[in-house]
């Protein structure tokens, strides 16, 4: 937090302090300074810029309040008016309440802030009362609160894991997932005829990857053509693919997806480089790039079997142009388990999760959770 923003100090659903700030027009929690830290005359300040922002909120030409934040009652939208009459509402509450620790009692819906960590906390107004709750990082972006950042989650499955030797968690089974350069030729055909521009399949596809040279992510729609061969051009990766329309069959239950395999493929009749199956409607494969400009924070990661075996399971980091290395290391079994291993990944970096038998072979699946976001500044 900038030194010369001052905090107002509440007590969080725990008890314990959490500073309530206004930084850059918007509302801001934080959650480091000590108890006591607040006080009267930094009230006084604080109040001063909230009636500013109330100032702003008031302006019945505004159609977004406080830029990135929004408030919700009971899970639904508020409006304009209704978020300003809550800020006003805080604004009397604090002016009359001149203690360094008020605002107790509160429940489980409110206005989404962030503190300086960029995690995000829900301010709630209940009885007269407000506090501070968290809420799930994951949560508020999927919910559009946090709109600056992305969330990312990867799986695969491989139901030919050998026994003694490392492969990708792909849909590729046994063949080992091909190494791209920075610009590889691409081309996709459907095992199906029905998968097709006016078939009963899949009509269109979408695919989301990385600009061949660039790293930029990109997102490109393609007609389908059964088996016949559709080039797809140039690309750096290709992170995830499924069909985007269809003719009412195929797909994981019947009703719309692909009726045959999917293969997308170096061109001419190349190595395989994606899946989409239609048992699956999309590709599986637990392996991500991370888009130019940007750098991913992975949060979690899981892996398991449906065998009663003994796998050991990776999950790889590699740098642009570098060598892969482990972040973590596990063995696992029957069922799925998850692992709280933190880690961060740079643009263009790489991100996989790898297996191996323990004298067995058979199926693994394996994904990771994370976020992604604008690198940050030097």
């Amino acid at each position: 937090m900038p030194k010369n923003i001052v905090p107002i100090e509440i007590l969080g659903a725990d008890g314990k302090p959490i500073f309530l700030s206004i930084v850059g027009g918007q509302l801001q929690v934080d959650t480091s300074l000590p108890p006591g830290a607040a006080t009267e005359a930094k009230q006084d300040l604080a109040i001063t810029e909230a009636q500013a922002i109330l100032a702003k909120l008031a302006d019945p030409a505004s159609e977004t309040t406080l830029a990135a934040l929004e408030a919700k009652t009971s899970g639904d939208q508020a409006t304009d008016a209704g978020q300003a009459q809550v800020y006003q509402k805080l604004v009397e509450i604090l002016a009359a309440q001149a203690t360094e620790a008020t605002l107790a009692n509160f429940e489980t819906s409110g206005i989404p802030l962030r503190d300086q960590h960029g995690l995000a906390h829900n301010l709630h107004f209940v009885d007269g009362s407000f506090g501070v709750v968290a809420m799930t990082f994951e949560y508020a972006i999927v919910s559009g609160l946090c709109t600056d950042r992305s969330f990312v989650n990867k799986f695969g499955a491989n139901h030919g894991i050998p026994n003694g030797s490392y492969e990708i968690v792909w849909e590729g089974g046994t063949t080992p997932y091909p190494d791209f350069s920075d610009s590889v030729a691409l081309e996709f055909l459907s095992s199906s005829g029905d998968d097709d521009a006016a078939g009963i399949g899949a009509r269109s596809i979408r695919v989301h990857g990385l600009e061949a040279g660039t790293f930029a992510a990109k997102t490109v729609d393609y007609d389908t053509d059964g088996v016949g061969v559709v080039p797809m051009g140039n690309w750096a990766r290709v992170n995830r693919a499924y069909p985007l329309t269809n003719g009412g069959s195929g797909g994981p239950m019947g009703d719309g997806g692909c009726v045959g395999t999917i293969t997308i493929r170096k061109a001419g009749a190349g190595a395989t480089m994606a899946i989409v199956s239609p048992e699956h409607g999309q590709t599986e494969m637990a392996i991500w790039t991370v888009p130019a400009g940007k750098q991913l924070v992975v949060s979690e990661w899981s892996a398991g079997s449906p065998e009663n075996k003994f796998f050991t399971a990776q999950i790889l980091v590699r740098e642009y142009g570098g060598s892969w290395r482990a972040q973590d290391t596990r063995t696992i079994g029957q069922g799925s388990q998850t692992f709280m291993t933190p880690f961060s990944v740079q643009e263009k970096g790489d991100v996989m999760v790898i297996a191996q038998g323990e004298g067995v072979s058979g199926t693994v699946f394996a994904g990771f959770k994370g976020v992604y976001e604008d690198t940050p500044a030097p």
